[in-house]
């Protein structure tokens, strides 16, 4: 043991220039002085091994003061603190551990997305766009020198070259990731701006095995199952036949990495567009020398008929399949020509405006003017209809109070008249008894 360590069976720890002593059935510590040797150390221990008052034994053993013969720690015992010590350290460390878990999970799925992401870039730049260099290229090179080497060989074969609109097509049904062929070929230009009637070949195989070479060279080997002699095929030789057609001068091809085609997964869906198509009707080429059989204007360019006006590159920046989804967002010469033409025009309006201003600086007060005009005219227009509002109301309120009036009189002035017919009914009585009293000639007592 070294200079510090842990007392065994007790839990005390030993701090520098402590030395531990084994004894019978209890290990004792004993301060060992620089200048002394552990020999010297034992003053006051007699000769049968009973320590004195001031030997470092009887020190020692004041450690087991709280310490009862079962071997329970007392209250102020050192193995009561080195316990709650111990419990402590056993506390941090699960919490480190529970930390270490975390953070062993969150690598874990750091390196998982890292992965992801990196298979998908690599799935991404496995396959080329159709606009790739190498990729035109190779589509191109393997099917002219697989149709410069047929057996028997061909005398009339033309020369490929790369047709972009074609490309499209071929990228837009790839696109779908189906492996049922393109429905679209034989509708007039909607898959593409001149030809129509196009062939198709399609390869569809896990995306670690994919290359243009290898999928073009599997279509040629279908000439296993077919006979040049009778024109009879003996399996699938429908690619074979479009590979070497005889009439074929242009080719457009596109890969796409899919999740799933039919029974494949993860699957490279390969296709190439032909114009013009192969009929199997008849047999695909003309047997003989090669370019012995050339149209006229043709010349011989490896091994095939090749002509400068037939095998010019044409770009097709502004066209796209009429039924490919999502439809790419693109603008035609119209649409340039309308949006340059509207950007003239608001320049010019603007510097109209700019001019008019310039020239006539008050045309703002004067429209503040006008404007504040109209707004007294309609105030007026509006307090003249609230004073035709408020005459209407009072010509249909006097009525009304008219009337009020009129029976108010009519209530005080019925007793007068009660009263002066009253008077009359009397007077007309007085008259009446006179007049009677003179036909009877009695004589008339006036009251």
């Amino acid at each position: 043991m070294g200079s510090s360590g842990q007392v065994q069976g007790r839990g005390v720890q030993l701090q520098r220039g402590i030395l531990p002593i084994k004894t019978k059935g209890a290990v004792l510590v004993g301060e060992v002085p620089s200048n002394q040797s552990p020999g010297n150390s034992w003053k006051g221990r007699d000769r049968g091994g009973q320590a004195g008052e001031n030997s470092p034994i009887k020190a020692s053993g004041a450690l087991g003061k709280g310490q009862d013969r079962a071997g329970q720690a007392g209250e102020n015992s050192p193995i009561k603190a080195s316990g709650a010590l111990g419990r402590r350290r056993l506390a941090v460390r699960a919490r480190y551990l529970r930390q270490g878990e975390t953070t062993e999970a969150m690598r874990q799925w750091r390196s998982f997305f890292l992965l992801l992401i990196l298979r998908v870039q690599a799935s991404q730049a496995d396959f080329p766009d159709i606009d790739d260099g190498e990729f035109i290229q190779e589509c191109v090179d393997t099917h002219n020198m697989l149709r410069s080497h047929l057996n028997p060989p061909a005398a009339n074969v033309r020369f490929i070259t790369w047709d972009e609109a074609l490309a499209k097509t071929a990228r837009a049904w790839a696109k779908k990731c189906v492996p049922e062929g393109n429905a679209h070929l034989e509708e007039m230009r909607t898959s593409h701006p001149v030809f129509s009637g196009l062939g198709e070949n399609i390869w569809t195989g896990p995306d670690n095995e994919y290359s243009a070479t290898f999928a073009i060279k599997s279509w040629f080997s279908e000439n296993t199952f077919y006979n040049y002699d009778n024109n009879s095929c003996y399996g699938i030789c429908s690619h074979y036949i479009q590979v070497v057609w005889d009439t074929t001068y242009k080719i457009g091809c596109a890969v796409i990495d899919c999740p799933r085609v039919g029974t494949i997964l993860n699957a490279a869906h390969f296709i190439c567009n032909y114009a013009l198509r192969g009929n199997p009707r008849r047999r695909p080429y003309k047997e003989g020398r090669f370019c012995s059989q050339c149209e006229v204007g043709d010349t011989c360019q490896d091994m095939l008929c090749s002509n400068i006006r037939r095998d010019r590159i044409t770009h097709y920046h502004f066209w796209y399949p009429e039924w490919e989804v999502p439809r790419p967002i693109v603008c035609d010469p119209r649409c340039i020509f309308c949006l340059v033409f509207r950007s003239f025009l608001f320049l010019v309006a603007v510097a109209i405006v700019f001019l008019l201003q310039h020239k006539f600086p008050n045309i703002r007060l004067e429209k503040d003017l006008l404007l504040a005009e109209i707004l007294a005219q309609n105030n007026s227009e509006k307090d003249i209809e609230s004073e035709k509002d408020g005459t209407k109301l009072n010509e249909v309120q006097e009525p009304k109070s008219g009337r009020h009036r009129l029976e108010g009189l009519g209530k005080a002035i019925e007793p007068l008249s009660l009263k002066k017919s009253k008077k009359k009914k009397k007077r007309r009585g007085v008259k009446m008894d006179s007049a009677r009293a003179l036909e009877s000639g009695e004589p008339e007592f006036i009251s």
